[in-house]
């Protein structure tokens, strides 16, 4: 009796497990649909809720601005890289990103930050504002030839200049965009009151987009200069080029230009045809810069006189040797040669033949430069002082007996210091 109860009892337990379990699957079974269905309904506001709480971190414009003058960098970066994670485009980050890492000290993450809110447009302006002075004192020695024993002339000279230029970007489209620029340059000499310089500029090229950080360009600029308060010349050129980036610090651009420049009654003999090609590499890191230029040209007048064929080759280096809250200090330095194969083929009156030679120039330079992120008296606008100098040296190999005039066939020495400000707005 007991043995059928102990079974009768384990009968009931096994059906009633079996009833549950089968109730289990069941209500599995039956109930997933829906469980699904509740867990996308409760998605959907969990979702717009995290949304929510990242835009309530992001930063604006004018917070951004406020903790930039608080000098939070490291604040303004984080906030300005989560804006960029939500719109890559988004040009006034770019631009706020750029002043963040400027203020950390790191010029190149800065310098291509600069390069997408140009590109993307700063959503604040879209043209920009540079102004440069500055002062210099030169020395030009004529050293004549010693057939003609004439004492070296030295023709020292003092000279003060200003230089202003406009520039932005017009026509944005998702391909590329245009660039626009227009300069306007004033040089004055002691001695040379009546000869002073003055040249305006203006160009245009529109630039598609390539890979991530290069461009192709293709415009077209024009140029008039005065002398002494007379017409001097006038020319215009057509423009092309690339640009783009090898690595993280390596940029390297290719520029051409064709064109004509026409001098005025009683220079018309220098009006020529001029191409030029330069191909430039640069080396940009935080604490230093190097960068190659090399070059070629040709100028080709109506008579060949001045005509001549060009070829130039430039290195430069520059060290960040300190960077504060007053800004960064660079030292600079670079050395360049070209050489000028002339071929005079006419005659004038200081030639009593037809002539060719080279002129073979080596020119020394360097330079000190504080960057500030503001002015010396607080306004919000970048300035850089700078004090430079130089030695260079031109080297005719023009034969003395075929000219009249010694001073054209020489070996020109010139030193030369100079110091500037500029402001960008």
């Amino acid at each position: 009796m007991i043995r059928h109860l102990t079974i009768s009892c384990l009968l009931a337990m096994l059906t009633a497990a079996t009833t549950c379990v089968a109730a289990d699957a069941w209500q599995i079974v039956i109930s997933d649909p829906y469980a699904a269905t509740r867990q996308d309904e409760n998605a959907v506001p969990q979702k717009a809720e995290e949304e929510r709480r990242q835009e309530s971190v992001l930063l604006d414009n004018e917070k951004a601005r406020a903790l930039l003058d608080y000098r939070l960098y490291e604040k303004v970066e984080a906030g300005m890289r989560l804006r960029l994670q939500r719109d890559a485009y988004d040009g006034a980050a770019w631009r706020l990103l750029a002043e963040a890492l400027d203020g950390q000290g790191r010029a190149e993450e800065a310098r291509r930050a600069r390069m997408r809110a140009l590109r993307y447009g700063s959503g604040e302006r879209h043209w920009h504002i540079s102004l440069k002075l500055g002062a210099w004192v030169d020395s030009n020695v004529v050293i004549a030839p010693d057939a003609v024993h004439l004492a070296a002339r030295d023709q020292g000279d003092i000279g003060a200049g200003v230089s202003l230029s406009a520039y932005g970007s017009v026509l944005e489209t998702s391909w590329g965009h245009g660039a626009w620029q227009l300069g306007w340059q004033d040089m004055l000499y002691q001695d040379f009151n009546n000869f002073a310089l003055r040249r305006l500029q203006a160009s245009f090229a529109m630039h598609a987009d390539w890979r991530d950080d290069g461009d192709i360009r293709l415009g077209m600029r024009g140029e008039q200069a005065g002398l002494g308060g007379s017409s001097f010349y006038a020319g215009w050129a057509a423009t092309a080029g690339i640009g783009g980036q090898v690595g993280k610090a390596v940029n390297f651009a290719v520029d051409g230009a064709y064109g004509r420049r026409n001098f005025a009654s009683g220079f018309s003999d220098f009006s020529s045809w001029r191409w030029q090609v330069h191909h430039r590499l640069d080396w940009r890191v935080d604490t230093a810069t190097a960068g190659l230029l090399l070059g070629v040209g040709r100028e080709q007048t109506r008579l060949g006189f001045e005509a001549y064929r060009q070829l130039e080759g430039a290195l430069h280096a520059g060290w960040r040797i300190r960077n504060g809250s007053d800004g960064a200090w660079w030292l600079r330095a670079g050395v360049s040669l070209m050489q000028r194969s002339y071929g005079q083929t006419d005659t004038r009156l200081f030639l009593k033949q037809p002539i060719r030679r080279k002129d073979n120039e080596l020119k020394l330079s360097g330079a000190l430069t504080w960057q500030r992120s503001s002015t010396l008296w607080g306004a919000d606008v970048p300035e850089t002082w700078q004090l430079l100098g130089g030695w260079m040296r031109n080297a005719s190999n023009m034969d003395a007996s075929a000219v009249v005039d010694p001073a054209r066939s020489r070996d020109w020495r010139r030193w030369w210091s100079e110091v500037s400000v500029q402001w960008d707005y």
